[in-house]
């Protein structure tokens, strides 16, 4: 349930996802132009170490495609393993992750508490309400999550990455999908950990972030696996959408993809969080209200009872 109705919420409230658009995209080309000048000396590196060890002729590589991919990939992972500046380089990393984090997470607030308010009472505070309304809490979560969340995404991207290319080695170019579906199961997890610590700050409208997240501590340990599960589904249907659309339409769709989906897991953080209070809200624009205590009651009646 928490899936369809947090995709009906989304729907009836697209205009939210347009509005925050062009944020996403001012950001994406600021992150896109760090990321570059970070990762092109590494791969200047490689490409310089690949002119004077060529590993495989032309000849070879159209002969054996696969394994001449292996050979690079485990060259490319000999090479960082080598590198003696890796080390500083990994700390761009994180902090881009960190500062990229900050700043990505800024709408989420703001987008929670006009959805929070349009599910329970019917009532749109509009997003510039909604972004000075929590400025003081959402700078706050945005900081202390986007230090906490970069950390965890620096540890998963790295230690997958060695993982990948130790596999490669093993088991060949098949340990490729391995470690992506690895990692997707680890950001599940991770989002899981962190789902209603967003709903507790929009349960109350002065609620401390700090006290917030101690108080979502409780649903997140009793809904782990339900929350995992929505939340998985979430990873795994947005990576489909944004690969099987980007060569289409030359990336623009994957570029609308962001906002959506940020918007997507703000409705379904709320969702998963009102099924463990078994708090009833609006499926639609004040129409539909799903009562989660009236149908676990109906569900449990007897049929002598339901007569």
């Amino acid at each position: 349930m928490p899936i369809k109705h947090s995709l009906s919420i989304l729907v009836c409230n697209f205009k939210l996802v347009a509005k925050i658009f062009v944020f996403f995209l001012v950001i994406l080309l600021v992150v896109g132009g760090l990321t570059i000048g970070v990762m092109k000396p590494i791969f200047d590196g490689f490409f310089t170490e690949l002119q004077t060890n060529v590993p495989i002729t032309a000849e070879e590589f159209f002969n054996h495609p696969i394994l001449s991919m292996q050979k690079y990939v485990d060259m490319f992972g000999d090479y960082l393993t080598g590198n003696e500046h890796f080390g500083l380089q990994l700390f761009y990393l994180w902090l881009i992750i960190v500062v990229t984090g900050f700043l990505l997470r800024l709408p989420l607030l703001p987008v929670s508490k006009i959805l929070h308010g349009k599910t329970t009472s019917g009532f749109d505070m509009g997003l510039l309400n909604a972004v000075v309304s929590t400025i003081g809490q959402n700078l706050l979560y945005s900081a202390v999550s986007a230090l906490v969340l970069g950390t965890v995404d620096v540890g998963i991207l790295v230690g997958c990455g060695y993982l990948a290319v130790a596999l490669t080695k093993a088991i060949g170019l098949i340990a490729l999908p391995i470690v992506a579906l690895l990692v997707f199961i680890l950001y599940a997890a991770r989002m899981s950990l962190f789902c209603h610590w967003l709903p507790e700050i929009c349960a109350q409208e002065k609620k401390n972030v700090f006290r917030a997240f101690a108080t979502s501590l409780r649903p997140t340990g009793k809904r782990f696996v339900k929350d995992f599960i929505c939340l998985f589904v979430l990873i795994i249907a947005g990576w489909s959408l944004a690969i099987l659309t980007a060569l289409p339409t030359f990336g623009a769709a994957t570029l609308l993809i962001v906002p959506t989906l940020f918007t997507l897991y703000s409705a379904m953080c709320l969702c998963l969080n009102y099924s463990y209070k078994q708090q009833k809200y609006f499926i639609d624009n004040g129409v539909t209200v799903y009562n989660p205590v009236k149908k676990f009651e109906t569900a449990n009646e007897t049929p002598d009872e339901q007569q």
